[in-house]
């Protein structure tokens, strides 16, 4: 019985490491990114198939105060390789406070889901 816990439990926290294996954990892991001026960390979430657009998230992740945000809804196609996620995001602009609410999409490369504008 004891070893039926662990093994559960072991099974939960392996499931729960490492970012990308949910759309909203990529999101998540995003934002966090941001927050922390992870920029690296931001660029790594973007797909490769559009350089640009990593470049551009790196830029904002230099340039943009975030204050907080919020996965509110998360929805993954019927063939399991698109996905978008949506979020409330509050940053300091110019010094002025703005709340967004952005659709973010993601495509699943092998296991992990990465941020693209592919809709």
């Amino acid at each position: 019985m004891v070893a039926l816990i662990v093994v559960g439990l072991m099974a939960l926290t392996t499931a729960g490491c490492g970012g990308g294996n949910t759309p909203s954990k990529t999101v998540d892991e995003f934002y966090r990114s941001m927050q922390e001026k992870n920029c690296q960390g931001v660029s790594d979430l973007v797909t490769d198939t559009k350089p640009e657009l990593a470049d551009r998230y790196v830029n904002d992740c230099k340039q943009i105060a975030l204050v907080s945000y919020s996965i509110k809804g998360e929805t993954i196609d019927g063939t399991g390789h698109f996905a978008k996620v949506d979020v409330e995001v509050t940053i300091i602009v110019n010094g002025v406070e703005k709340t967004n609410y952005p659709t973010r999409f993601l495509v699943k490369r092998d296991d992990d889901w990465k941020l693209t504008e592919i809709r």
